[in-house]
């Protein structure tokens, strides 16, 4: 049957199961103009993150077979119009596709297929340690789901620093060791490689400008890998000469330095470009090589324990999940989160780092962006739009 394989911004895995298909030699449709891209406020660099990420990924494989659909200032956008229109145009009987991030796209996608009477095949996301079935039965029957019971049970599952069936080190979580105050702090973090934006992503930047000119952020201080290779020496950089203080210093705030000894891997794993279960392996191998247990369980624990944990629940709870306001909180927004204008230091110094890099560490999206908002009844809805469009990952 006549297949087309679709691929989005963030499905750049070496293992994405599209590409198994290809034997078949089924069309492969790279498709940019995604619906969400359009109906928020995304980063300016988020945006070209993943373009170039994108295009670099194209231009890698060299697929004979093989189309792409860019973000044009212009053309119209959004999924539904342009893929029916290409699936009529070349009567293609079967769309395949890996399981989209979000649950609007996935339901797009059932819902034009069914409308052209062609079938759907969604792959399970290599992205992924876990399926979203698989965390459905581990969560069935059960009347509280808790982070830390998902991460152990995976820990055991994939042999992840456990000895003799028993957590290295005597214990689950060190987290209590990974609360040391930034006073304490005797070095300067290292300096980071700087990313020069090859003509490739220039172009995506020019692109973005064009076509997302009003979005939130600049690219001024466009930071970030676009290939595979780049996302790797990054992950070598992480891994070489900041592991060892990412656990102590992991929860620490600095004003001069919103980054620490964080690794910034999580938009690598998020599109594909690294894969989570080498990224734990290396670190495990680290741990065996010299670097504090502390340090390797407390980073190993945000890819195999909340990364996963997290993706289940959204994929368990959803569509529901997107309108719960356990609170009943009515206000939007304030212009702050924005503009980064407020008398409040540490709000000031999130956004600031947010604005600037499309990223700031967990304690100041949880305990500073996430409790004000909290704090200031401030409806979820529009936090979680804000969150979605204003970090890479």
């Amino acid at each position: 049957m006549k297949t087309l394989g679709l691929i989005f911004p963030d499905q750049l895995s070496k293992n994405n199961p599209i590409f198994d298909s290809t034997k078949r030699d089924i069309q492969v449709l790279y498709f940019e103009p995604l619906d969400i891209y359009f109906d928020q406020n995304h980063h300016k660099q988020k945006l070209a993150f993943l373009f170039s990420s994108l295009r670099h990924f194209i231009k890698e494989l060299n697929l004979k077979n093989s189309d792409h659909v860019p973000v044009t200032k212009g053309q119209k956008n959004g999924m539904t119009d342009l893929l029916s229109d290409y699936i009529r145009l070349n009567n293609y009987e079967v769309l395949e596709v890996v399981h989209p991030s979000d649950h609007k796209t996935l339901t797009q996608l059932t819902l034009l297929t069914s409308k052209l009477g062609i079938a759907l095949k969604v792959h399970d996301d290599p992205k992924f340690i876990s399926s979203a079935d698989e965390f459905k039965n581990w969560a069935e029957g059960k009347k509280s789901l808790v982070q830390e019971f998902f991460y152990r049970w995976l820990r055991k599952k994939y042999n992840i620093l456990i000895e003799d069936e028993k957590p290295v080190g005597g214990e689950w979580n060190f987290d209590s060791k990974n609360r040391v105050s930034i006073n304490k702090l005797n070095e300067d973090p290292p300096e980071r490689e700087k990313i020069k934006p090859d003509a490739l992503s220039v172009d995506v930047m020019v692109d973005v400008e064009n076509v997302f000119g009003k979005n939130f952020g600049d690219l001024e201080n466009f930071n970030w890998s676009v290939t595979r290779e780049d996302a790797e020496k990054k992950a070598n950089e992480f891994f070489n000469s900041l592991i060892n203080n990412f656990g102590p210093f992991q929860d620490a705030m600095d004003a001069g330095n919103p980054t620490l000894f964080h690794s910034l891997l999580s938009p690598y794993i998020n599109v594909g470009l690294l894969d989570p279960m080498k990224i734990i392996v290396k670190a495990e191998k680290k741990y065996y090589e010299g670097a504090p247990l502390n340090s390797v369980e407390g980073f190993i624990r945000q890819i195999l324990g909340w990364r996963e944990f997290i993706r289940g629940i959204y994929w368990l709870k959803m569509p529901d999940y997107k309108s719960l306001n356990f609170f009943e909180n009515t206000r939007k927004l304030p212009e702050l989160f924005w503009t980064g204008e407020t008398r409040m230091q540490c709000v000031a110094k999130a956004v600031e780092s947010t604005k600037e890099l499309g990223y700031s560490h967990h304690i100041h999206r949880l305990m500073v962006t996430g409790n004000f908002a909290l704090l200031s009844e401030i409806d979820p809805r529009y936090v979680c739009e804000w969150y979605l469009g204003v970090y890479l990952d």
